[in-house]
């Protein structure tokens, strides 16, 4: 079965090629928008009207898409070595699920579609349509063009983390769900920025049964309200039937294993 460490690994090397195709993404933008100045100065009109379009197809020349498809394509190798553990029977309740199918478009809509057309493109081109109202001169919009360079890996990093711990999770719910385990494990190890109950689920010992859970998050998040303190990140709403899915909170590094008898 994909572990934490693989999780990591596979997110590191999402970030990794990111960082590549953020370099060549800045540098193939800077050529465009210099290659459209007019009198030294940032067009308005249809230059600015397409400003999304050809952000998009810059984006994609980048080798950025192909990173992100890459990424999201490990949602399948999840699956495929979650049902390999637990046999036959659940592979077809994996095969079934919706809640698979949701957060695996949900990451491809946040990393590819949607959520970067937000949060990347019309950040950029706004960033662009500004200086072009406020008349920028030549080395003003080298600076600002360059200044972006951060927008794509920044949101990136904000998104990728929780992508595929939330798919390993829905898989994970579809079990909790069927089979009602009575007991699982918490897998990943502690960073400086651990929060108080991720400390506290290291300390006991796997197995965890599925009442010891229950009793920390009566005591931590009751009734799906974290509690001031020791329930600080904690998602609300969270209960034991998507336990697997918001685990400690959004970023955050482990994950929870039903164990079938």
């Amino acid at each position: 079965m994909v572990d934490a460490i693989q999780l990591k690994l596979f997110n590191d090397k999402f970030i990794e090629n990111v960082d590549k195709n953020s370099k060549d993404f800045n540098q193939r933008l800077i050529e465009y928008v210099l290659s459209n100045l007019e009198d030294k100065k940032l067009p308005k009109g249809a230059f600015l009207a397409n400003l999304e379009n050809e952000i998009q197809k810059i984006l994609n020349k980048s080798g950025y898409i192909q990173s992100a498809n890459d990424f999201i394509g490990n949602a399948q190798t999840i699956k495929t070595e979650m049902a390999k553990t637990y046999g036959a029977n659940v592979k077809s309740l994996f095969d079934k699920s919706e809640r698979f199918k949701f957060f695996s478009e949900y990451a491809e809509n946040q990393i590819t579609k949607d959520g970067l057309k937000n949060a990347v493109i019309k950040k950029i081109a706004d960033k662009i349509r500004v200086a072009s109202f406020s008349d920028y001169d030549i080395d003003s919009i080298k600076a600002l063009v360059r200044g972006t360079s951060d927008v794509l890996p920044r949101y990136v990093n904000q998104v990728s983390v929780d992508t595929l711990s939330q798919i390993h999770g829905a898989l994970q719910s579809e079990i909790q769900i069927k089979y009602k385990p009575s007991k699982g494990r918490w897998i990943g190890s502690e960073i400086e920025t651990t929060r108080p109950f991720c400390k506290h689920m290291k300390t006991l010992t796997n197995p965890i049964s599925r009442e010891t859970l229950q009793g920390v998050l009566n005591k931590y998040i009751p009734d799906g309200k974290p509690k001031p303190l020791i329930g600080s990140g904690m998602i609300e709403g969270t209960n034991i039937d998507n336990f697997a899915i918001n685990r400690g909170g959004y970023n955050c590094g482990h994950l929870w294993v039903w164990i079938l008898d």
